[in-house]
C-alpha cells in the first residue's frame, strides 16, 4: 500500500516521456516530408555535454541523428529538442 504513490509517480513520468517522444517523432516526419525524403533512419544520440554538432546539450534535451540518401548522396540531419525556441536543425 505504501508504494502506490511511488508507482503512480513512475507511471506519470512514463506517460510524459511517451508524449514527448511522439512529438519528436512527428516533428522529424514533418521535416523529412518537407525535404521530400521518405526513407530515413532516425536514432537518438547520447552524450554528456557534446553530441554530434551540438556543443552544449543540457538536461532535458534530446538529440537525434537522421541519416538519409537524396539525389544519390548520403546526408545527415541532426536535431536537438528541448530548447526554448523549438527544435534546432543542422544538416551535414
Amino acid at each position: 500500500m505504501q508504494y502506490i504513490g511511488l508507482i503512480l509517480i513512475f507511471a506519470i513520468v512514463a506517460v510524459i516521456n511517451l508524449i514527448f517522444y511522439a512529438g519528436y517523432k512527428r516533428k522529424i516526419e514533418e521535416k523529412m516530408m518537407e525535404l521530400g525524403v521518405f526513407d530515413y533512419d532516425a536514432s537518438r544520440q547520447w552524450g554528456v555535454f557534446t553530441v554530434g554538432p551540438f556543443k552544449w546539450v543540457g538536461r532535458g534535451q534530446s538529440v537525434y541523428k537522421i541519416a538519409y540518401e537524396k539525389d544519390g548522396h548520403y546526408k545527415e540531419l541532426w536535431v536537438k529538442f528541448g530548447t526554448f525556441g523549438g527544435p534546432v536543425w543542422k544538416e551535414f
